[in-house]
């Protein structure tokens, strides 16, 4: 069994608690009865004062999900009020935000969520900036045999060496002169 929460909405649905099996797809028969995914979108919960969604059945879920969803001590305190479970998870929970061994913890674990989003966005910037040289590569290859200019092992290694605006610049040279450019 997995559980998904979510901070988003995944689903057309508007339940917030939705089930799933994996199930042959044209015989529907289940894979398995141990394997079930729940996902609980926090956003799809209702407020606090409501009690209707999903019945008694699915509010201590709902009392859980709000618990994780909340955005201030006033919330938390609220469903602590109502809820003894809940209410020991918001004592850990105090306790932990005042821990500064779980403070440095959670830091450093928000710096290394940084880091890595700025390392993806460099390598992806990276991976666009040699795309973009390849198929300019790839062009001027191509511009000199459409145009007939001879297109030599030695040319091949030249522009294999261009940065990407004396690509762009050779590129246009070809295009304009229809003859490779004295160097």
């Amino acid at each position: 069994m997995s559980i998904l929460i979510l901070d988003y909405r995944q689903w057309q649905t508007d339940r917030f608690h939705c089930t799933f099996h994996v199930s042959e797809d044209r015989s529907h028969e289940r894979f398995s009865d141990a394997i079930e995914i729940h996902t609980v979108e926090l956003p799809k919960l209702p407020p606090l004062a409501e009690r209707s969604e999903g019945g008694a059945s699915e509010w201590p879920l709902v009392e859980w999900g709000q618990f994780l969803a909340a955005r201030s001590e006033k919330d938390l305190e609220l469903l602590a009020k109502e809820n003894p479970v809940i209410a020991k998870a918001k004592t850990a929970l105090d306790t932990l935000s005042s821990d500064p061994a779980v403070l440095d913890l959670v830091e450093s674990r928000l710096r290394a969520a940084v880091a890595y989003k700025l390392e993806m966005a460099a390598q992806k910037a990276e991976g666009l900036r040699e795309g973009e040289a390849k198929g300019l590569r790839l062009a001027v290859e191509a511009t000199c045999r459409l145009m007939g200019i001879e297109w030599t092992p030695a040319r091949e290694a030249e522009v294999s060496s261009l940065a990407l605006t004396e690509l762009q610049e050779l590129l246009t040279s070809l295009t304009t002169c229809r003859r490779w450019p004295s160097r």
